[in-house]
């Protein structure tokens, strides 16, 4: 990481907390929403790590989101958010 880099990391952390802005609207943090049984969606992932209908991995700054349940599957998907839908049973943050 240049020098740049770590100056500019280090003045949007103290911008964020000088202004009470939550991590997460910062991009540093995950925001898991979930709605109901059947869909969660991700803001600030960094791409998948396992696919399948009954168990879906998605990696984030700390750690990995794993998702399980039955017919899982990935609704939308861009750069910044993903969507799941399926019958939930479990969400863990590893």
């Amino acid at each position: 990481m240049s020098m740049g880099d770590m100056m500019k990391k280090k003045m949007v952390g103290t911008i964020g907390e000088t202004l009470s802005i939550p991590a997460e609207a910062l991009g540093n943090a995950a925001y898991i929403e979930i709605r109901g049984k059947n869909t969660l969606s991700v803001e600030n992932h960094r791409g998948i790590a396992e696919y399948t209908s009954e168990r879906i991995c998605i990696c984030v700054k700390r750690g990995q989101i794993s998702i399980e349940g039955n017919d899982l599957k990935i609704i939308c998907m861009n750069h910044r958010c993903i969507e799941v839908s399926g019958e939930l049973k479990r969400v863990e943050l590893e």
